[in-house]
């Protein structure tokens, strides 16, 4: 099932029990690590990142370098090099990206654990996709040393699993710390809502809702917020970097670059004088007080993981990112936890993902566990 679906670019031969799918974003000693590209095709790092060097000492087994949106770039894992990563859920539409190939693998069985990575939402939005479990920890928890980078201050590493307690194990190993096993009651939890959902397909809508009366039904207090959105020039700051990071290659051999990401590598060169860099800068750190604020009163804030279903495989990824990434991003910019959970199907019978984010590992791990508990009831 995995073959025809892109699941891997390099399989990797294993007879180890506890199976992982790394990210081929993540370095693995002596293991071909493309970053998803055409520049480094034959690429081959000397040491692991320290993540993946964690979960060996863990336990987990490598049984492939998994696929993903060249340079982690993207939100549908469509690859011009290595082949789209189809939803094991439905293999006309998209797996979701960047982590397309670490979430796809969880359905397929051919590994119990996806490593994956998560700028803008690139754990959470193939997660919710393909209707597993996918677990973005609080920025800098997990080290990200010999992981290329997409925008350093926003890029975090993170497990994919079917369950929240293999997330929760996998992490503990990831951040070298104790293991959050302990769940969360529902009665008494106070869940954020945003007060405004007019973003989402009517059908993703419903799922979510009845999944938070059901969390209602158990205890759970919903507060509704107001959830701002980021502002929309932190965008050309994310552009900017992701531009400085490529400057070794980029534009000097931008025909080795597909034409999706060099589209959005252009728009991070285009000029940015220093005064509006922190002018931007300003208005983000503004509006990250902001939400602090408005959700201090709560818990973890709930809302739709991703407010559109998966695009079919040859869609144009420009016309789907900014609604891909509309819940998602947030909490990288916030450097929040922030995990989904399957919630449900839409009226297509596609995965519906639940994302509930804090401040906090242990908050999000914690309520994490019995939600999944009652949704699985």
């Amino acid at each position: 099932m995995s073959e025809p679906l892109n699941v891997f670019i390099t399989p990797v031969p294993s007879t180890g029990t506890r199976r992982c799918g790394v990210k081929d974003l993540i370095d693995t000693a002596g293991i071909r690590t493309t970053y998803g590209s055409r520049v480094y095709g034959d690429h081959v790092p000397t040491a692991d990142a320290t993540a993946w060097a964690r979960l060996k000492a863990a336990g987990w087994t490598l049984v492939g370098k998994t696929n993903l949106h060249e340079f982690a770039y993207g939100t549908t894992s469509q690859n011009e090099w290595y082949g789209a990563v189809g939803n094991p859920r439905d293999p006309l539409r998209c797996a979701g990206g960047s982590s397309g190939g670490s979430a796809a693998g969880i359905v397929t069985g051919d590994f119990e654990l996806g490593l994956g990575t998560d700028t803008a939402g690139s754990i959470r939005i193939p997660a919710a996709w393909c209707g597993v479990v996918g677990f973005k920890p609080t920025f800098g928890a997990v080290p990200t040393d010999g992981v290329f980078p997409l925008v350093p201050w926003m890029d975090h590493v993170g497990p994919i699993a079917a369950d929240v307690a293999t997330c929760a194990e996998a992490f503990a190993a990831l951040a070298d710390r104790p293991l959050v096993s302990a769940a969360r009651p529902l009665a008494g939890a106070r869940v954020g809502v945003p007060r405004e959902s007019g973003d989402l397909d009517p059908s993703i809508s419903g799922v979510v809702s009845a999944a938070l009366m059901r969390c209602r039904e158990a205890g759970a207090e919903l507060v509704l917020y107001d959830h701002v959105h980021p502002p929309a020039s932190a965008l050309r700051l994310r552009q900017a970097a992701v531009a400085f990071v490529h400057r070794a290659t980029y534009p000097t051999r931008r025909d080795e670059y597909s034409e999706n990401v060099r589209r959005k590598i252009d728009l991070g060169l285009e000029p940015f004088s220093h005064l509006e860099a922190l002018a931007a800068w300003a208005e983000l750190e503004a509006w990250k007080a902001a939400y602090a604020e408005a959700t201090a009163h709560v818990d973890v804030v709930a809302m739709a993981t991703v407010p559109i279903p998966p695009p079919l495989l040859d869609v144009d990824e420009a016309v789907v990112r900014k609604g891909a990434t509309l819940h998602t991003a947030a909490f990288n910019y916030l450097g929040w936890a922030s995990i989904t959970l399957p919630c449900g199907a839409d009226a297509r019978g596609l995965p519906v993902g639940l994302m509930l984010s804090a401040p906090s590992d242990d908050a999000v791990l914690a309520v994490a566990r019995s939600v999944e508990r009652l949704l699985r009831s």
